[in-house]
């Protein structure tokens, strides 16, 4: 079949492989709060949201990609994914990722004279199918990092 061939590009030409920048391992004892809103009943904190939120986050992995990526797993498994901002020093990344209704902001930051000492920062906001009513988790972790 001529031309079929002629249509095929080789992959090494169309896919590039993020690498990463640098990998953070979160403390096994994040500071988590969470709060319930709802527009009858006003906010509440949520302890039980609170707890299933650090036990996810405790001793997580933080891995910045070249890519403007960073993930965030858990014994190999993935947690969360968003797109990350640095500074011209790479000191500071702001992330913030949406995806239908939960939105997540935060930040990764490095200490300016300890580079392998940091601390990861999360607010995610969850929405539901009722407008009235939302969950907002704030979880703040030490970081220890790898080149």
């Amino acid at each position: 079949m001529p031309g079929v061939h002629s249509m095929l590009k080789p992959l090494s030409r169309e896919i590039k492989v993020a690498r990463v920048i640098f990998t953070a391992r979160a403390d096994a004892s994040p500071f988590v709060v969470a709060f319930t809103d709802d527009a009858r009943t006003g906010t509440r904190p949520d302890g039980k949201a609170a707890q299933a939120f650090r036990d996810q986050f405790a001793a997580t992995e933080w891995s910045l990609m070249d890519n403007g990526q960073v993930r965030i797993s858990k014994n190999g498994l993935p947690l969360l994914g968003a797109a990350d901002l640095a500074n011209e020093g790479q000191t500071l990344f702001l992330l913030h990722h949406r995806a239908h209704e939960t939105i997540v902001d935060g930040e990764i930051a490095r200490d300016e004279k300890d580079p392998k000492h940091g601390f990861g920062r999360l607010v995610i906001t969850q929405l539901g199918s009722d407008p009235s009513r939302s969950r907002t988790v704030r979880i703040s972790v030490s970081l220890s990092l790898e080149p």
